[in-house]
């Protein structure tokens, strides 16, 4: 039997970033949010209880300590910070660790990032 499996990491980091959405948080320059980062990983129960579901949790402890209290262009250099943005980065540098990133920011909204096979 397949099972979903989710490694869930926060932290508290400010951006740059200003949204043009006049009801937004981000329509400040220069503020912070609480963000929370889950990875998944799907298959059988075995194989996630091994080394695969340690290496994603170290991973994405080692992501937390990065971001942990930082202005996130400063470590995102050349990223949008938005939370799709921020998925998508984090499944890169997990590197094919996961199946899929979701990360939501001050619990308001949230956005899943899935990779796909290339068309």
């Amino acid at each position: 039997m397949d099972y979903s499996l989710q490694v869930r990491v926060s932290f508290d980091a400010g951006h740059e970033w200003t949204s043009p959405d006049p009801g937004s948080k981000c329509r400040r320059q220069g503020h912070g949010h609480r963000y929370q980062i889950r990875a998944n990983i799907n298959g059988r129960m075995d194989e996630m209880i091994s080394s695969r579901t340690s290496d994603l949790r170290l991973e994405m402890q080692q992501i937390q300590l990065e971001l942990e209290g930082t202005v996130l262009e400063a470590m995102l250099p050349g990223i949008e910070t938005t939370p799709d943005r921020i998925a998508a980065w984090v499944l890169e540098r997990l590197g094919g660790k996961a199946e899929s990133v979701t990360v939501s920011c001050d619990q308001d909204s949230s956005v899943t990032v899935t990779k796909t096979a290339r068309r």
